[in-house]
């Protein structure tokens, strides 16, 4: 049968739209690929108050020394506490070491923890922020990303606070120890009078040597800590699907000890790609991505720039309340729906009124 004429300019048209919508979906697909990505590092020349991944990989390397694992209570966690102390020193603070022995219920086993701890004082009362990674390793491996990067990422994070102005809020540098032993070091400073300011901790942790810094969960009241992350993290990747997945694994993190406590609220960030190196021999300096602890640290730096001027005392304590039908907000995140077939994706800077979302979205 032959064509018409009417029906070759049709299909032309058609097929010019065709490659069109195909155009556009890759340029679609690629930007949420990109957006999922961790960010590039940036050197060692970098702003001062800025997060360079380069400046964090030297502490990395100084932390990590010869490489030997160091569970607590052993002479190579000591080294590397006293390397942590002189990090802080040389950034301008007056760190402390915190000695007590935890009790953690969640594993029914005790610790003595040597916790290393730094101040950033603040010009108000209401609250203090602490962000907070631990030090110590397993036996098997020298725990580089678990998790001495975060370690890292917590004392550039530090170094460029003090760069800028002074928080309206205090923030705690807490380096914990024996978290792979009962979480002996977070359930001491927990139990401490020092723990009784604290509002908001933001813990940094990886189950993988590589990927994306995800948010991976919350604790308290999110309802007004993720617009903040939105807000400060320049490339912020959540998922209500992340606290799933992570309720099914036999893990705790440091956070888990402040979930007893209804007046504190937190966030948890991990990456976790290349899982076959946790907690091995493997979880070392030449398996790590260093783009994973560049977005670790932007993560860290942004959310606690915008905790450290929050008003704290308007917004803790507060039940989250439901959003009415037009109420637009600037969401960073992927939500997923009751039904696990509908799938809604919201990336970082989208207005999207909630009358637009499928009911039933769990946004953590």
């Amino acid at each position: 049968m032959a064509e018409t004429s009417e029906e070759r300019h049709g299909a032309g048209r058609s097929g010019w739209g065709l490659l069109v919508a195909g155009a556009l979906l890759a340029v679609v697909l690629s930007a949420v690929v990109e957006r999922r990505q961790a960010p590039a590092v940036q050197p060692a020349s970098a702003p001062a108050g800025a997060f360079s991944g380069e400046r964090a990989l030297a502490v990395l390397r100084d932390l990590v020394g010869d490489g030997r694992p160091h569970p607590m209570g052993s002479p190579a966690n000591a080294a590397v506490r006293d390397r942590v102390l002189a990090q802080l020193r040389q950034a301008g603070y007056a760190p402390e070491v915190q000695r007590r022995i935890g009790c953690t219920p969640t594993y029914s086993g005790c610790g003595h923890a040597e916790n290393v701890m730094a101040r950033l004082e603040g010009t108000a009362r209401d609250g203090a922020i602490v962000l907070m990674a631990h030090y110590d390793s397993v036996a098997a491996g020298p725990g580089v990303s678990d998790d001495l990067a975060g370690t890292a990422a917590v004392l550039e994070v530090a170094r460029a606070l003090r760069e800028g102005p002074a928080p309206k809020n205090p923030v705690i540098f807490l380096l914990t120890d024996g978290e792979e032993a009962s979480l002996s070091g977070a359930q001491a400073f927990a139990d401490s009078p020092l723990a009784r300011e604290v509002k908001v901790v933001v813990n940094l942790e990886a189950r993988g040597t590589r990927g994306p810094s995800l948010m991976f969960e919350s604790i308290g009241n999110d309802g007004w800590l993720i617009p903040l992350l939105a807000a400060g993290a320049s490339r912020p990747v959540t998922s209500s699907v992340f606290v799933t997945i992570y309720q099914l694994l036999p893990n705790n993190t440091d956070l888990t000890v402040f979930k007893k406590r209804p007046d504190v609220d937190g966030l948890n960030f991990a990456y976790v790609e290349n899982p076959t190196h946790y907690h091995t021999a493997v979880d070392d300096l030449a398996s790590l991505d260093p783009a994973s602890l560049q977005h670790h640290g932007d993560n860290a730096l942004g959310v606690l720039r915008q905790l450290a001027q929050a008003d704290l005392e308007d917004v803790l304590g507060l039940a989250v309340a439901e959003p009415e039908a037009g109420d637009e907000r600037r969401l960073g995140l992927v939500g997923v729906a009751d039904d696990a077939d509908d799938l809604v994706e919201v990336e970082i800077g989208d207005d999207i009124a909630f009358e637009q979302l499928e009911t039933g979205i769990d946004f953590l």
